[in-house]
């Protein structure tokens, strides 16, 4: 398979996977609300992703007339977050049918003089040097084919000190990627993702961090491991069960932060040089 036709496998399957979303959400849940939560994905509170989220826009402090480019924006949710705290925000995506549901999102909101959609990849951003403050991006690099092109993209089109900040899935816990390699897809467990994705390992953090000069630092908001089971098992969906995993989490969270990177979820911030 060509680069070329990579690009359009990752873009048809978004597309048909945000078509289904949207078929299934009403207009109210599109709204963003202060909690950050996305109600177009089942599940997602439960996750606690919001959290992460929220620990993005804080990250990102005052953003009154802040120009922000959101990679990989999805279906929006930061963007609109983002235009409601006054930043004018351009989202990009491979995929046409995501920013179908950005621009609707966006006008719902209210946002829509804010927020700028732009089909393009990472690794090809069609923007002039310095054209943004900030960069920021959901579940984004662990698709990436050419993740040195991208970062290099990125750290050309954010103005000098400005910050790059991204959601990620973690490669730490050989038994999440166990369960990764061996589990989804068979005997009824979800396969939410492509086959070309993959989550971002000790290794890969460590090339990242020379890529872009050493100033890269990970965070662990939220530790989310036990509630990964009900989100992808179906039998395993039952109230009492769901319960017990988030407060194991919760307990893991504040008791034994050592484990906290041992987490699905990573936020890496890179703060570029001034």
């Amino acid at each position: 398979m060509t680069d070329t036709q990579k690009s359009h496998s990752e873009a048809g399957f978004w597309d048909a996977r945000v078509r289904l979303f949207a078929q299934e959400t009403p207009a109210e849940g599109l709204i963003v609300t202060d909690d950050l939560v996305d109600n177009m994905i089942n599940g997602i509170a439960y996750l606690g992703l919001h959290r992460l989220n929220q620990f993005i826009v804080g990250q990102l402090g005052d953003l009154q007339g802040k120009r922000i480019l959101d990679c990989g924006c999805g279906t929006g949710l930061l963007s609109v977050a983002m235009a409601q705290r006054g930043a004018i925000v351009y989202a990009a995506d491979v995929s046409r049918e995501s920013l179908n549901v950005v621009k609707q999102r966006s006008r719902i909101n209210e946002v829509d003089s804010r927020i700028h959609e732009m089909c393009m990849a990472l690794e090809a951003l069609g923007c002039h040097k310095a054209s943004f403050d900030h960069a920021v991006g959901s579940l984004l690099l662990h698709h990436t084919r050419f993740l040195s092109q991208g970062l290099t993209e990125l750290l050309r089109v954010v103005r000098p000190g400005g910050k790059i900040l991204f959601i990620e899935t973690s490669g730490r816990n050989p038994l999440l990627m166990f369960a990764r390699k061996h589990l989804l897809g068979r005997w009824g467990i979800e396969k939410a993702g492509t086959h070309s994705e993959k989550p971002l390992a000790k290794k890969t953090i460590e090339q990242i961090r020379q890529l872009v000069g050493g100033n890269l630092q990970v965070y662990y908001p939220e530790f989310i491991f036990f509630r990964m089971l009900p989100q992808y098992i179906a039998r395993f969906r039952k109230k009492p069960l769901m319960r017990i995993c988030s407060a194991m989490d919760r307990l893991i969270q504040e008791r034994v932060p050592g484990l906290t990177s041992f987490g699905y979820y990573q936020v890496l911030v890179v703060q570029t040089s001034a």
